[in-house]
């Protein structure tokens, strides 16, 4: 009887040590892309090149980190744009952007707000991301920024008749799995 008893209780505490246990869920696949404006027309850059982690405490997200790969990015305008964009953001000093947060607060059962330091071209800004979930790993959020933000002059062309506007707009897609 001591053995059986002794059994449940070894069961018991490990089933209650594993509820504690944290699990790190990988991006799987993202489609991000950046929006903006210029003088002459609205402009799209994708960001194929995305990784990132999710880390769960239980059923509550305690964790996430996400790194874009700034020269990956695509204009689809060709590489004179594109190396204009990977210039703009830094690409040769600072290649990466990242966001880390600091805390997850749960809006509703669908909603999340993922506070964190987002850094691109080596300028790190508080930021609230609000995010949608599905509850299976499927993440989806709409961030405005501005480039001024993070101390980047807004890229230009043709000796500075075609300008960005100040404002950008990062649309996210993100699914992680475990």
């Amino acid at each position: 009887m001591r053995t059986f008893t002794s059994l449940l209780c070894s069961v018991l505490w490990l089933a209650v040590s594993a509820h504690g246990q944290s699990v790190t869920w990988q991006l799987d696949t993202s489609h991000v892309q950046v929006e903006g404006t210029s003088t002459i027309h609205d402009w799209t850059v994708q960001v194929p090149d995305v990784h990132g982690t999710l880390t769960m405490n239980g059923d509550q997200i305690s964790n996430v980190e996400l790194t874009f790969e700034v020269n990956t990015m695509v204009s689809g305008r060709g590489a004179t744009m594109d190396d204009k964009t990977k210039k703009a953001l830094k690409g040769d000093t600072d290649p990466q952007i990242i966001f880390k947060s600091t805390q997850i607060t749960s809006k509703s059962s669908n909603q999340l707000i993922a506070s964190g330091d987002l850094t691109i071209g080596g300028v790190t800004h508080k930021m609230d991301i609000t995010c949608q979930s599905d509850g299976n790993g499927h993440f989806s959020a709409i961030v405005p920024l501005t480039f001024s933000q993070f101390e980047i002059e807004p890229p230009s062309a043709l000796f500075g008749s075609i300008v960005c506007g100040e404002e950008m707009t990062i649309h996210l897609e993100l699914q992680f799995t475990h």
